[in-house]
């Protein structure tokens, strides 16, 4: 399947304006044994334009559909024998769907069967208008109106259709004899053609305005007073009409660099052979013209959609700007911080470009650019939040080479892999191996984490913390939040508290994995129960409950069983560092079952053969590198563990009062029962303190620990020289600037052009 982008959903609520009538329904103590049921069913979709409109439109692939909201109001007549016996009597609908019942409004004005026999023509339309006087309602003329402008709103894109659409139902021939206790079936038409502009634009550009105008100035394109419907034909009259010769779709529309992007607007039916022309506004520049179309034979027909595609060259002073995240050098970890903004980075080289030795070469030429997986801040597991922290649909690989994409306008913190292809390919494209989780159709020829962290900029001061003259980033990479941001209604909620602890990595890989989703149950912990969304079917691990506790969470990559976790089968194949090097770069997804990395250049992988150097595999953002063995014992100062205290929530340890260290997640593996492995697959004593895990440079793993311990009392520091691979760890970054040796440490002399 494609994935649908938010700004071309293709359902429609009928949810506006008359469905939220402040109108009533009466409670109807005694219904007449008389009184007439009704269900109505929506031919529920504009459908495509037919072949013969295609000299001037295409048609369209899939229809747009739409279904009743509860409460939607309609007005009903009843014909009998050529006498109106029910003139707009109002009814709402019962419940959501294509089909639905619907009940009286009052208990006045209620539809009866004039006699057993006698056969009743029925009619209908939406939205209801209330009459002064019912009585002198005409079905062969019932007022209708359509606006100029349409207002287009980014989060609800299709709301307007609803809010000024008109559709008109009929049943004509019933009677009570026939239809006993059941229902006269009203089905529902449209009576307004549906105009899909796709626009592609050669820029990033917000859209004010979508003008769709006839040439014809007497042209009713919009309708203001004066027209009217037949409902038994959906004849549109428009001879006594006031109204204008264009419609407009208003509001801040997203133009993409070159990816269509749907508008949709309504027009009045007819126009055969009037010339239209697209106009476009984009704040104080008008685009004339980019689009000229002569309407067929026949005109536009109700309940029909017509596409018009439309490019558009944007004036470089009116394209949206871009914040540049590879401004100050590349990475393979970005921050991103600010909501409804555009954002780009380079996405022709590898890491920071800094080729240390010949495992490969660090530029690439990407085809397409896709989101492999992303996780957003949870609060509760009833159920799981899916919030893209990026609007998926925007990501574009630039002419330039670049990553484009946006951030919505409410933000939203989690993590995002964006991996590069060597083929052009959209999401349903790709093709993995079942068993292994191999990606086969294509080649990754790189990614990238972008951390999206409201607010925070790694480089800003209130954001670093110095000690032995390193600077260390003040949060683990990966955390979105600090832990007085996870207080929710004056109580730490543990959910939250989780986007403090930043992501997993195995040593020497660049990308992540997510870390546990809540600090509360061992249940919640490790990769096989954190929500990690992907848009890729062929990767789409389904939902399976836990154990039975576990909470289930849609299109999961990693799945929530051990048996679903993506790992390496193979486990320890690789022959020389080059040959791991190409495993983890064309499958950032999977865990490598490595218990130890070949070849004597392994210690490269992140400098630790020279430390202070950052390498294209250093996971960290610009301006940071992994921390080494020489920052950490600077970090520790090789004195007592008085300054490593328990935090209050006892989900982590505070160094000097000021820097916090965050439990961590470890390896993403169970068993089939979904019982932790030993320190795999589960973050370490939460409830009493619990255990900091971090990576250096050197392969070496080092923590502070608290087991068992009360908040402020002390937490030891603890170093493994020689540790299992095969596990996970945070990472905590410190600044590419120089730092004196401290003893025990492995730093030499450096130049400093090397740091």
């Amino acid at each position: 399947m494609k994935y649908i982008p938010y700004i071309t959903v293709l359902t429609i609520l009928l949810s506006a304006g008359c469905a939220k009538q402040e109108t009533m329904v009466e409670q109807h103590p005694a219904i007449p044994e008389n009184a007439v049921s009704f269900s109505g069913t929506l031919r529920g979709e504009w459908q495509p334009a037919a072949p013969d409109t295609r000299t001037s439109y295409e048609d369209k692939e899939t229809s747009v559909s739409v279904n009743w909201l509860e409460g939607d109001q309609v007005g009903i007549f009843c014909n009998v024998e050529e006498v109106q016996t029910a003139a707009n009597f109002g009814y709402a609908t019962t419940q959501a769907g294509a089909t639905t019942a619907f009940t009286a409004l009052s208990t006045k004005d209620i539809v009866l069967w004039n006699s057993e026999t006698a056969l009743h023509d029925f009619y209908a339309y939406y939205p209801y208008a209330e009459t002064a006087d019912g009585t002198t309602a005409d079905f062969k003329a019932v007022p209708v109106t359509l606006p100029a402008v349409q207002e287009y709103d980014e989060a609800a894109p299709m709301a307007h259709l609803a809010e000024n659409g008109f559709i008109y139902g009929s049943a004509t021939g019933q009677d009570w004899e026939t239809v006993g206790d059941g229902s006269v079936p009203l089905e529902f038409r449209h009576l307004f053609p549906l105009i899909e502009v796709r626009l592609t634009a050669d820029r990033f550009a917000v859209v004010d305005a979508i003008t769709f105008r006839c040439e014809n100035a007497d042209e009713k394109v919009s309708l203001d007073e004066g027209a009217t419907v037949d409902l038994t034909t959906g004849t549109l009259s428009c001879d006594n009409a006031t109204g204008t010769p264009q419609t407009s779709l208003q509001g801040g529309l997203t133009a993409l660099m070159n990816k269509p992007v749907s508008a949709y607007m309504l027009l009045s039916p007819g126009h055969a052979g009037q010339k239209f022309f697209v106009d476009v506004t984009i704040g104080e520049s008008e685009y004339k013209e980019v689009k000229e179309l002569t309407v067929p034979e026949g005109g536009l027909q109700g309940g029909t959609t017509y596409i018009v595609n439309v490019d558009l060259a944007v004036n470089e002073s009116d394209a949206e700007p871009v914040t540049d995240l590879s401004a100050n050098g590349t990475a393979n970890s970005y921050y991103v911080t600010i909501p409804g903004t555009l954002y780009s980075f380079d996405a022709t080289v590898k890491g920071n470009g800094e080729e240390l030795y010949a495992l490969e070469e660090t530029s690439i030429e990407p085809k397409s650019l896709l989101v492999l997986w992303y996780t957003c801040l949870q609060t509760s597991s009833e159920p799981w939040a899916r919030n893209e922290p990026i609007l998926v649909e925007t990501l574009t690989l630039g002419p330039d080479g670049r990553a484009y994409f946006k951030t919505p306008v409410a933000f939203v913190p989690g993590n995002v892999v964006i991996v590069a292809l060597d083929k052009e390919l959209d999401y349903d494209d790709v093709t993995a191996d079942e068993a292994t989780r191999v990606i086969s159709e294509a080649n990754i020829l790189w990614s990238w984490n972008l951390v999206v962290a409201e607010g925070y900029d790694p480089m800003a001061a209130e954001n670093q913390y110095d000690k032995g003259g390193y600077t260390f980033m003040s949060r683990d990479l990966g955390a979105v939040i600090d832990p007085e941001d996870a207080v929710l209604g004056g109580t730490t909620n543990m959910y939250a508290l989780a986007g403090t602890a930043g992501n997993c990595y195995q040593w020497g890989r660049k990308d992540p994995f997510p870390a546990f989703p809540c600090y509360d149950s061992g249940k919640d912990g490790g990769l096989s129960f954190t929500p990690a969304y992907t848009l890729i079917p062929a990767l789409d691990r389904g939902t399976v409950p836990a154990d039975g506790t576990g909470r289930p969470a849609y299109n999961q990559i990693f799945g929530n069983k051990a048996e679903s976790i993506s790992v390496d089968v193979g486990g320890n194949t690789y022959n020389t560092t080059a040959e791991f090097v190409q495993e983890q770069t064309r499958n950032p997804h999977i865990w490598l079952k490595m218990w130890n990395i070949p070849g004597d250049d392994r210690a490269e992988l992140w400098g630790g053969g020279n430390a202070g150097v950052k390498t294209i595999h250093d996971p960290c953002p610009p301006g940071y590198m992994v921390m080494t063995k020489a920052a950490w014992n600077a970090l520790t100062d090789n004195q007592t563990t008085t300054q490593a205290v328990i935090v209050d929530h006892r989900r982590g340890i505070l160094l000097d009062g000021s820097c916090y260290f965050p439990v961590y997640g470890n390896i993403p593996y169970r068993t089939k029962d979904g019982i932790c492995q030993g320190d795999r697959g589960c973050f370490n004593h939460t409830s009493n303190g619990g255990r900091t895990g971090l990576w250096t440079s050197e392969m070496t793993a080092v923590s502070f620990y608290g087991g068992g311990k009360n908040p402020g009392d002390a937490a030891v520091f603890t170093t493994v020289d020689n540790p299992d691979l095969f596990g996970g760890c945070s990472v905590r970054c410190i600044r590419q600037t120089a730092g004196p040796a401290v003893s025990g440490g492995s730093v030499v002399d450096l130049d400093r052009e090397n740091w």
